[in-house]
């Protein structure tokens, strides 16, 4: 994956700067969104090779194409509203619906924010969890391997000693992850 994202970003960043005139800044924000989304749908197999119907990097540029379209709309329908509207005695005051806005785009920042904070913890938590429960861990929800798979790779004799060893497993880190909650 290196490879590619050394030979995308260039090409990528190029593009979307001489297409749709947008700053280098911009694009290479949209660079990084919309390569951590095609990572994740590999990860969560939803890319696999049998069903991609382009290139990698067609791919990576659909999805960018939709992330950034998807943003315009909504600065488009920001820009719809008044940015101020008047008040008492002729004061000119920020708009209640312009308000609201900003304060459901700061919630959604907030909460993605705090979502992928959680995603580093828990991933930094299995990484220091002793053996074998770190490799169950990474197997089953980032490799999303069955417990057969798992057993084969690992030794185990069948799926359910490999499930029995992840609850096992679960019930050490799940006090890590709700000190997490209380920070």
């Amino acid at each position: 994956m290196a490879v590619f994202y050394d030979r995308a970003y260039p090409k990528f960043i190029s593009y979307f700067r001489n297409k749709y005139n947008k700053t280098e800044d911009y694009s290479m924000d949209l660079f990084h969104d919309s390569y951590m989304a095609m990572y994740d749908n590999i990860l969560c197999h939803k890319l696999t090779p049998e069903n991609l119907a382009s290139s990698l990097y067609q791919y990576l540029l659909g999805i960018a194409i939709r992330k950034m379209q998807a943003g315009d709309r909504k600065i488009h329908e920001f820009d719809k509203i008044p940015l101020y509207q008047t008040g008492s005695e002729d004061e000119m005051i920020l708009n209640t619906k312009v308000q609201k806005r900003m304060i459901e785009e700061a919630r959604e920042e907030e909460s993605e924010k705090k979502l992928n904070e959680l995603k580093d913890f828990v991933e930094q938590a299995v990484s220091v969890l002793p053996s074998p429960c770190n490799e169950i861990l990474r197997y089953f929800y980032w490799d999303r391997m069955s417990g057969n798979e798992i057993a084969s790779v690992m030794n185990y004799s069948n799926a359910d000693s490999v499930k029995t060893q992840k609850n096992k497993c679960m019930k050490k880190i799940k006090p890590i992850v709700e000190q997490f909650h209380r920070l």
